[in-house]
C-alpha cells in the first residue's frame, strides 16, 4: 500500500510519519479521509484527515512550483480536543518513486572539513536511515536524497530527489517494502524529542521539497537553485556577491582599531568591497576561554566602540561586516554569571564545555528576547552590512529543568524554532544586512538557511583541491554563489592537510563562490598584491554570469583527476567555463 501519510498502528511495519499517544494511553492512530481543497491560485492543495475516534486532525499540504517542477510538502497536526496528545514522531511527508531492480540511492555523508561527500548504494529490502542527531543538520549526513535506476548521469536519466528544510535533528528513511515498493519518508528526528500537543493547539512540520527530472542529477540541482531564487527572503540572493576580506587569519584575537584601519586601507586598494571583523572584538575576548555572551565592544581594543571602524571602512568605499556567535556563551562571561539558568543543562550533572563554551537554550522566550535586543542595538548603532553568524559546537546535555515536564523533550525542536525567529527578525527589520550562516563550517547548510542567508560557509576546509568535491556536493542544493568561508585566498601550507597550492589555483576555485580573501596583506610584496588585485578584477568581470546564471558540471572530480564547470547566463547568451585539475605532485 502507498499510504499518503503512514501512521503507527494496524499492520504498518514500514517507517511511519506520525506516532502519537492519546491521554488514555492508546498509541495507535487510525485516519480517515475528511475532505480536500485547492487554492484559488491553483498552486496549493490540502488533504484533510482525521482520527476515527480521537480529536486529532491533519492537513497534508502540497505547494506546487510548476515552472521549476518542485513540490513542497508539509503537514499540520491539530488537537481539536481538551486533553494532551503526545507526538513521538512528526514526519513531514512520504514519497513513492517507481521500483527498479537496480534502484540506486545517492546521498551525502558529512563531517567537519569533509561535508557533502557523495555516497551511493543500491536500494534493498532493509531501510537505509539518513539522519542528524547533533542538533546541526549537516553533521553526519546532508538532508538530501536522490533515487535513479542505477544508470542516470549528470545530464541524462530520470532522478527522483528531495531535501528536508530543517536545521536541527532530522531523519530520512529509504528502502523497498515487502511488495517491492520503494518508499521514502522523512521529517524531524524523534531522537531525544517529543512534542506535547495541548488541546486547541497545532504543530506544523518542516517543509520537505521534492522533485523529478528526466535530465540527470545536474537538472535536479538547478531546480533547487531556481527554487532558492524564487523563495528566498534575503535581498542579496538575486544580486552579485561582494569581494570579501576577513581579518581573522591576519590577527586572530589580537585586533584593535589601529591594526584594522591599516589593513582596511590595504584591502580597499585591492578592490575589496566588504571588510569583515571576525572573532575577538567583544568584551574580554582575548582568547577562546572568555567573552562569548558579552556582545559589546572591548574597551581596551575599541575605546570608541565599533562605529569609528565602520565609518572608516565605509569612507574607503567598502561595506562593514561583523562576526557573532549568539547561540554560545563562555562561563567566563558576565552573561553566564547573571543567567546560569539560560544554558542547556541537566540537574546533578557537570556541564560539558566544548571550546570553553556552553549552549544558550534558544527554546526559552527570555533568551530569544535577549538575543534580539542586543542584535538590534549592535545593528542600529553601527552601519553593519554583513553579519557572520557562527555556531561552533554540537548540542549536548539538552536539558531544560525549568520547563513544564510535558515540554522538556520538545526543547531540541523549540530551539530551532527560536533560531528561525531571530533570523526572521533580522531579515525583516534589516533587509540590507547580508547574513552569512556558519556552523563549524558547513554543518548547518540545509535549504531552510537559504530563506534568510545569502552567504553560507561551505566548509572550514578551504583547501582548493578538496573544494573540487566539496563544491559539487554543496551545489546539489545550494546556489554556487553562496559558497562562503573566510579565506578562499589564504597562506599555505594548508592547516588541514599541509598541502601547498598556488595563489592562481586558489583564485580560480574562489571565483565559483563568494570570493573571500584571508591573506595577511601586511606580508605580501608588491608583485603578490598586484596578482591578488588582478584576480579580484577578473572576478568582478565574470561574476554576473557565474553567480546569476545556471551551473553545469561537465566533469566531476569523483570520476576524473579534474573538475570542469560551465556557467551560462539566464538568457543563454554568455557562458564561462572553469576547470580545476589536481596538480601532478
Amino acid at each position: 500500500q502507498k499510504e499518503e501519510y503512514p501512521v503507527f498502528g494496524s499492520r504498518i511495519y514500514a517507517p511511519v510519519c506520525l506516532k502519537a499517544e492519546f491521554s488514555d494511553g492508546v498509541r495507535e492512530v487510525a485516519l480517515v479521509f475528511d475532505g480536500c481543497a485547492v487554492s484559488d491560485s491553483g498552486d496549493e492543495a490540502r488533504v484533510f484527515l482525521r482520527d476515527e475516534h480521537y480529536p486529532l486532525k491533519l492537513e497534508l499540504v502540497y505547494k506546487l512550483y510548476e515552472d521549476i517542477d518542485l513540490i513542497d510538502r508539509h503537514t499540520v497536526i491539530h488537537n481539536t480536543g481538551d486533553d494532551d496528545i503526545m507526538l513521538e514522531n512528526m514526519g513531514s511527508a512520504a514519497f513513492y518513486p517507481p521500483y527498479a531492480d537496480n534502484a540506486r540511492l545517492t546521498y551525502m555523508g558529512s563531517s567537519w572539513m569533509h561535508e557533502y561527500e557523495k555516497q551511493q548504494c543500491q536500494i534493498g529490502r532493509s531501510y537505509t536511515l539518513l539522519e542528524a542527531r547533533s542538533g546541526l543538520s549537516n553533521s553526519r549526513n546532508f538532508p538530501y536524497f536522490a533515487i535513479d535506476d542505477g544508470y542516470s548521469r549528470e545530464n541524462s536519466g530520470e532522478v527522483w530527489f528531495g531535501t528536508l528544510q530543517w536545521s536541527g535533528n532530522w531523519q530520512i528513511y529509504v528502502g523497498n517494502d515487502d511488495m517491492l515498493q520503494t518508499r521514502v519518508s522523512g521529517g524531524i528526528s524523534p531522537f531525544d524529542s517529543a512534542w506535547c500537543l495541548r488541546g486547541g493547539e497545532d504543530f506544523t512540520t518542516p517543509v520537505f521539497t521534492c522533485g523529478y527530472t528526466d535530465s540527470g542529477f545536474g537538472a535536479s540541482a538547478r531546480a533547487f537553485h531556481n527554487y532558492i531564487r524564487k523563495t528566498s527572503l534575503a535581498a542579496q540572493t538575486n544580486r552579485v556577491m561582494p569581494v570579501l576580506y576577513n581579518a581573522w587569519s591576519s590577527f586572530t584575537f589580537n585586533i584593535n582599531e589601529e591594526l584594522l584601519f591599516a589593513q582596511a586601507k590595504r584591502a580597499a586598494d585591492l578592490g575589496v568591497e566588504l571588510f569583515l571583523i571576525d572573532d575577538g572584538w567583544f568584551e574580554g575576548r582575548k582568547d577562546d576561554r572568555a567573552g562569548l555572551g558579552d556582545w559589546y565592544p572591548d574597551k581596551d581594543k575599541f575605546p570608541h566602540g565599533l562605529k569609528p571602524v565602520a565609518e572608516y571602512v565605509n569612507s574607503l568605499g567598502m561595506d562593514f561586516g561583523l562576526w557573532v556567535e549568539p547561540e554560545m556563551v563562555c562561563k567566563n562571561s558576565n552573561l553566564y554569571k547573571e543567567h546560569p539558568d539560560w544554558i542547556m543543562r541537566y540537574e546533578n550533572r557537570v556541564n560539558e564545555e566544548i571550546r570553553y563554551q556552553v549552549t544558550l537554550n534558544f527554546a526559552r522566550e527570555d533568551v530569544i528576547e535577549f538575543t534580539i535586543d542586543w542584535l538590534d542595538k549592535l545593528l542600529s548603532e553601527n552601519n553593519i552590512s554583513c553579519l557572520k553568524w557562527d555556531m561552533n559546537r554540537w548540542l549536548s546535555q539538552c536539558g531544560w529543568p525549568e520547563a513544564d515536564e510535558r515540554d522538556r523533550r520538545s526543547m531540541m525542536i523549540k530551539y530551532i524554532h527560536g533560531l528561525y525567529r531571530v533570523f526572521a527578525h533580522i531579515s525583516k527589520k534589516y533587509p540590507h544586512v547580508m547574513i552569512e550562516n556558519c556552523a563549524s563550517g558547513g554543518q548547518r547548510a540545509d535549504l531552510s538557511m537559504a530563506k534568510w542567508c545569502s552567504r553560507i560557509n561551505r566548509s572550514d576546509n578551504q583547501d582548493p583541491l578538496d573544494i573540487l568535491k566539496l563544491h559539487e556536493g554543496f551545489t546539489r542544493v545550494n546556489l554556487s554563489k553562496t559558497a562562503g568561508g573566510g579565506c578562499h585566498l589564504h597562506h599555505t601550507p594548508h592547516g588541514v592537510n599541509g598541502r601547498s597550492v598556488s595563489l592562481k589555483y586558489m583564485a580560480n576555485l574562489a571565483m565559483m563562490g563568494s570570493f573571500a580573501v584571508g591573506l595577511d596583506l601586511r606580508w605580501l610584496d608588491e608583485a603578490q598584491l598586484e596578482e591578488v588585485k588582478g584576480y579580484i578584477a577578473l572576478y568582478k568581470e565574470i561574476r554576473e554570469t557565474v553567480q546569476l546564471g545556471d551551473m553545469y558540471i561537465l566533469a566531476s572530480a569523483y570520476d576524473n583527476c579534474y573538475m570542469a564547470v560551465e556557467y551560462v547566463s539566464r538568457d543563454k547568451e554568455i557562458n564561462f567555463w572553469c576547470e580545476g585539475k589536481f596538480p601532478e605532485n
